[in-house]
C-alpha cells in the first residue's frame, strides 16, 4: 500500500484542481480550513439522507447561514421528490471501499485501495442498480466519479448498474 491510499474521489479531484494543495493537505497534512459552499453541501447532504430515511431533517438545516436556508430547503425536497421517481430505493450514502483486486473490504481497511460514499442506489424493475450523486453547486461534475463509483459496484458486488447520473440541484 502507498501513503496515498486509499484513493477517493476528493483526494483524486484535489490532485486534478491543484497538486500543490493536495501536497500540503495529504502528505503534510497540514490544517486546512473548509469553505462555506463545503460544509453547505455536507448539511445538506445530511438533509436529504434524513428525508429520505424518514427523519425529521429540517433541524439539520439550522447549521447553515440564515440566509442559505430557503434555497437548502428546496433543495432537499426536490432532491426527495425526485430520488423517490428513480426507482426503489436500496441504498442511501452508502459508503464502500474495495481492495486492489476488487474485493469488498471495511471502511477504514488498510487495504482499501478506493473508497467512496455513493449518494443514492436505486433499483429498477429488471433488478438492476443505477447510481445517483447529489450536487449542491456544481453545474457541470466530473463524469469520472459517477463511473468509478458504478466500476465499484459492478466489481465488489457482481451488481449490474443500469444507469449513474447525477442530480443537479444548484442549477
Amino acid at each position: 500500500m502507498n501513503k496515498f491510499n486509499p484513493y477517493s474521489m476528493s483526494r483524486l479531484t484535489e490532485y486534478e484542481r491543484c497538486p500543490q494543495k493536495f501536497w500540503f493537505k495529504y502528505v503534510q497534512k497540514l490544517p486546512e480550513i473548509q469553505d462555506n459552499a463545503g460544509f453547505r453541501g455536507q448539511v445538506i447532504h445530511k438533509a436529504i439522507a434524513t428525508a429520505l430515511q424518514g427523519g425529521d431533517w429540517e433541524d439539520t438545516l439550522s447549521e447553515l447561514e440564515l440566509d442559505d436556508i430557503d434555497n437548502a430547503r428546496y433543495m432537499v425536497d426536490s432532491a426527495v421528490r425526485y430520488s423517490k421517481q428513480l426507482g426503489r430505493i436500496v441504498g442511501i450514502e452508502t459508503k464502500f471501499a474495495i481492495d486492489e483486486g476488487g474485493n469488498l473490504v471495511e471502511w477504514f481497511n488498510s487495504d482499501g485501495f478506493v473508497r467512496g460514499i455513493i449518494d443514492l442506489i436505486t433499483e429498477d424493475s429488471q433488478g438492476n442498480w443505477m447510481i445517483w450523486d447529489w450536487k449542491t453547486g456544481h453545474t457541470k461534475p466530473t463524469k469520472f466519479q459517477i463511473f468509478l463509483y458504478a466500476w465499484a459496484v459492478q466489481k465488489a458486488l457482481k451488481r449490474t448498474i443500469s444507469k449513474v447520473g447525477y442530480i443537479l440541484l444548484g442549477s
